[in-house]
């Protein structure tokens, strides 16, 4: 008897199982190579890396080929930008090469737009999870003595400031909004191999240094932060605690993504092919279950510091993507 239901279990786990469409299914998937599962996901859910640069760039797994979705005035002239949670606005750069660009939000349809011509020089930014504040480096470009990273209230446009010589990725608060997590002046560099990773609490007001490492990343659980140490990425609690390597990835640059299940994981590297590496990156995918990983893309090394995990649906042409509409959480 016990034989049989051996027998029975293996043909279903093994066929496309009828009789459980639902179990077979995800575990298919996670059978999957990562960039398959990637592109059925993004069928199924819209879901993509994200960032901008005179426009929206969206990573299509399928094809590892990144489209671009033009936008109107006044962001679609802009040559940086950080889009928020949902897609829907983007906080950009305008007049970038006048003496004072500031720091301007407006939805993608071009409409509601806000100025704010106190955050001057803005660099790299982070959003909160419902849009209320922006954490900003002011002074992007200049010496490091006349940088500021700030929170900046969107409704009231109270700026605090938080560190002289922080730096924030796109993936710096915390899930419940309490706190952001940053690192100083010298893990900015690419590499990564110096400076210091630090909580500030937003109601304390207060800033406390975990250990060594750059490019701090908070999971989507807000049980871990992950942060890089030369082309080591780590894992530790947000005490600081109970730090682990996660993997080791030649040339890595900037910090891990986490997806919004918090089941991938994307980095970008140094590109191995192209004429100057400096100037592009390639993005990889690592599937944290059974550490699986492949590259999806080659991207804009500016581009790549503003990607986010976002959904979208995407509107296919002959083939293919002409242009996204977002997938908007009713």
């Amino acid at each position: 008897m016990s034989g049989m239901r051996f027998s029975i279990v293996f043909v279903i786990s093994a066929a496309t199982v009828l009789a459980a469409p639902g179990w077979s299914r995800e575990k298919q998937k996670d059978e999957e190579g990562v960039r398959a599962q990637l592109a059925s996901l993004q069928k199924e859910t819209g879901l993509t890396l994200a960032g901008f640069a005179w426009g929206i760039e969206m990573i299509n797994f399928d094809r590892r080929a990144v489209s671009i979705e033009n936008i109107p005035p006044p962001a679609g002239r802009a040559q940086d930008g950080w889009l928020s949670p949902d897609g829907i606005e983007i906080a950009f750069v305008r007049d970038h090469t006048s003496n004072n660009p500031a720091l301007v939000i407006v939805r993608k349809d071009g409409t509601g737009m806000r100025n704010f011509p106190e955050i001057v020089h803005p660099g790299n930014m982070c959003w909160s999870s419902d849009k209320s504040e922006l954490a900003v480096v002011m002074g992007w470009g200049q010496q490091w003595q006349h940088r500021r990273l700030v929170i900046v209230n969107l409704a009231s446009k109270v700026i605090e400031a938080i560190n002289p010589a922080g730096d924030v990725t796109t993936q710096c608060w915390s899930p419940d909004g309490k706190q952001i997590v940053y690192g100083t002046v010298d893990s900015v560099d690419v590499h990564g191999n110096h400076g210091s990773i630090v909580i500030y609490d937003i109601a304390q007001r207060k800033s406390r240094r975990l250990l060594a490492g750059g490019h701090p990343t908070w999971s989507p659980d807000g049980n871990l932060i992950a942060f890089r140490q030369g082309d080591t990425y780590y894992t530790m609690s947000p005490l600081g605690e109970n730090a682990k390597p996660l993997f080791t990835a030649k040339d890595a640059c900037y910090g891990l993504l986490w997806s919004p299940d918090g089941r991938f994981v994307a980095y970008a590297t140094n590109h191995p092919y192209r004429l100057n590496p400096s100037l592009f990156v390639r993005i990889l995918v690592r599937r944290l279950a059974d550490n699986s990983e492949d590259w999806v893309a080659d991207m804009n090394m500016g581009t790549a510091e503003t990607l986010r995990w976002l959904e979208y649906r995407e509107l296919p042409d002959h083939g293919s993507i002409r242009k996204a509409e977002l997938v908007r959480n009713q």
